[in-house]
């Protein structure tokens, strides 16, 4: 069976950061990029297919011997539920999601960040001693590379929230994983920014950039998480209790910080835009650079070298 599988065109590039999202970064109508190496130090012009992509890094022939694409196929669900969500999100002047499609855009949010291939490099190499006795207490041989994929194989199989916290399947540790990734400690809310002024938004392979710091002095958390998802427009998910983080550690005041708004009678979320200038844009943009490893997709080369 595996056989007859890989005669029929199986795709072997996996995208951790989906087409959808990178080709609203595109340069012309082919979906072409413009594309900064970081380890070469090069300028290149790529396809989306050929960016953000690894070959065969959710097949799986161990828990789908059947069909060793099925995480792919589960991805390819969500990301399509998710793209007509975030494509409201890159366009809409007023932006309102169902409390089905909250559920789902905090799943497809929180999936970036294990989905991605820094995580397949985690477990696939854990050198940490006590990560090792750990995660071996859930995979007695310790094929952690399994035991990633093994998870990301039920996770992607959940349609809402309460789904993806009551599947026994998923191990307890990536279940909280994916608990703090979509209601944090203290709740999350969505927030949209949109920037004005000639700098736009880059998009790296570090999907999302994550925020951390002290709420208070006792109380530490990712603070916000950035998605960017256009060069016009990034998605954050935002902490409750992040107006008393200091300045310093948010790189905003805490007026910066708008929560959604939950109308009881069409139990819509109303997601707030927050009109940003240059030089925070320039913030996110030196974050995006700085913990992207393999590159970063940019709209003008002159303003790309402010961050090399």
């Amino acid at each position: 069976m595996v056989k007859s599988v890989m005669k029929n065109n199986t795709p072997i590039r996996h995208h951790y950061i989906p087409q959808f999202i990178l080709r609203n970064f595109s340069v012309n109508k082919d979906n072409r990029v413009l594309y900064y190496n970081k380890k070469h130090r090069m300028f290149l012009t790529k396809g989306t297919e050929n960016v953000f992509m690894s070959e065969n890094l959710y097949q799986d022939y161990i828990n789908n011997p059947d069909n060793p694409v099925q995480i792919e196929e589960n991805l390819s669900r969500i990301e399509n539920e998710a793209a007509r969500i975030i494509r409201r999100m890159v366009s809409d002047s007023e932006i309102e999601l169902s409390l089905a499609e909250e559920d789902c855009l905090s799943i497809f949010l929180a999936l970036m960040s294990f989905r991605s291939k820094r995580a397949w490099e985690f477990f696939s190499n854990i050198e940490n001693e006590s990560s090792r006795v750990m995660y071996s207490y859930y995979q007695e041989d310790e094929d952690f590379e399994d035991l990633w994929k093994r998870n990301l194989g039920e996770i992607v199989k959940c349609n809402t929230l309460d789904e993806l916290f009551e599947n026994k399947k998923i191990d307890e540790p990536i279940r909280l994983f994916m608990k703090r990734d979509t209601i944090g400690l203290t709740g999350m809310y969505f927030m949209v920014v949109e920037k004005r002024g000639d700098e736009d938004f880059l998009i790296g392979d570090c999907y999302p950039v994550v925020v951390e710091g002290m709420i208070t002095e006792e109380f530490g958390l990712p603070l916000y998480q950035i998605f960017p998802i256009s060069p016009n427009r990034c998605l954050l998910l935002v902490s409750d209790g992040i107006e008393n983080a200091r300045i310093a550690v948010t790189g905003f005041d805490k007026k910066f910080f708008r929560k959604s708004t939950l109308d009881i009678r069409s139990k819509a979320l109303k997601i707030h835009i927050k009109n940003i200038y240059e030089n925070d844009v320039k913030k996110f943009n030196q974050m995006i650079y700085k913990h992207s490893n393999e590159g970063v997709i940019f709209q003008n080369r002159d303003s790309l070298k402010n961050y090399i």
